[in-house]
């Protein structure tokens, strides 16, 4: 489906204005929907912690998961609750989720207000659990508000690579 980047309103085509994005939504269960985003190549393992993590985070938040996606770059899926629909509350990445309730075990990111939760698929010394990097993960250039890994691309179409290294 596609959608305009700066805000949520759903459009029929790409040119109906000029920064859409695409976004693949998915309806089946969680498990379904991890392994159609593919970030963690159908390793079942991970597969079921990183789903029983956002139950966990949907029992922080007393929500629920009201909907899925990822974009067409594949390099996170979105968890969008049912008491927020305007932004996601958590953001699978292979080896990490980020999300926006402290759960035990997770770890503070650069960004306030938002935690990190390391998979299995993080090949991470225990100090490294501890800490995280600040290149990880920038903000949105175009003011989404939006965290985006540095690998990734932002659902406006902003890509973090095409910058010059003084935003790292």
């Amino acid at each position: 489906m596609w959608i305009v980047s700066q805000g949520s309103m759903r459009v029929h085509d790409s040119t109906q204005f000029p920064k859409t994005v695409m976004r693949h939504y998915q309806c089946n269960s969680m498990p379904e929907a991890i392994t159609a985003w593919g970030g963690l190549k159908n390793d079942s393992e991970t597969i079921q912690t990183a789903s029983a993590i956002i139950n966990d985070i949907e029992k922080a938040a007393g929500s629920r998961v009201f909907e899925m996606y990822f974009l067409d770059s594949r390099s996170y899926l979105t968890f969008v609750f049912d008491d927020n629909l305007e932004r996601g509350m958590a953001y699978l990445n292979v080896g990490f989720i980020d999300h926006r309730v402290d759960l035990e075990g997770s770890v503070p990111t650069s960004e306030k207000g938002v935690w990190r939760t390391h998979l299995p698929t993080a090949k991470l010394t225990s100090s490294s659990r501890r800490q995280t990097s600040r290149i990880e993960t920038v903000l949105c250039g175009q003011g989404c508000g939006i965290r985006v890994s540095v690998y990734g691309e932002c659902s406006c179409g902003w890509n973090p690579r095409k910058l010059d290294s003084d935003y790292f």
